[in-house]
């Protein structure tokens, strides 16, 4: 019998999904959702080529977590999994580009952008992105400051574009990742 993966939605996902819709609209919330599933999309089928499978995909106030069943992923299979949902993300938003800019569709190219955004982010190395899951992979004794120093980076450009009239967004992630590194180690890819 084939399983099939669980949706854990916790009420901190239901209030980032809230917030996003109030401070955007039905629109940005659709392209947000698409260039979170194709990132994901890129994580399920690096774990999948590895020889695990996807039991269930939790979401909750920092994003979306995965939990997998099967092999234990070696460093070099980590790396290559982190890296696998930035780079789905980059090549679908290339491809949209090019689509939106071919066919002068707002919709293709707003849908381009999210998925830019959500990679470049993605890529910053602290916990618990994409970016410090390769580092974790690469430099295990040096992650956990890495991740420090990306949080206050992200935080100190965040103010800096703040206070040049580009809003809070980047501040409060830098804020955020902060407190995630305050937190033990949740595994964004964990064994269960």
């Amino acid at each position: 019998m084939k399983s099939r993966v669980q949706f854990d939605v916790r009420p901190g996902g239901v209030l980032l999904l809230a917030l996003l819709y109030f401070f955007g609209d039905l629109q940005i919330l659709a392209v947000l959702f698409g260039s979170i599933v194709i990132h994901e999309l890129g994580h399920a089928a690096a774990l999948r080529i590895f020889g695990a499978r996807v039991r269930r995909i939790r979401v909750d106030v920092t994003g979306f977590c995965m939990d997998y069943r099967g092999l234990r992923l070696t460093r070099r299979q980590e790396f290559l999994t982190a890296a696998a949902g930035p780079l789905a993300g980059g090549l679908a938003a290339w491809g949209l580009s090019f689509l939106g800019n071919w066919y002068g569709s707002a919709f293709l190219l707003l849908f381009a952008g999210t998925g830019l955004v959500l990679t470049g982010f993605n890529l910053i190395p602290a916990k618990p992105l994409d970016g410090w899951r390769m580092v974790a992979a690469l430099f295990p004794n040096a992650a956990e400051t890495v991740s420090l120093a990306a949080g206050a980076v992200t935080l100190f450009v965040g103010l800096w574009l703040m206070k040049g009239g580009y809003g809070p967004g980047l501040a409060a992630m830098g804020v955020m990742l902060l407190l995630y590194d305050t937190v033990p180690e949740r595994r964004i890819y964990s064994k269960a």
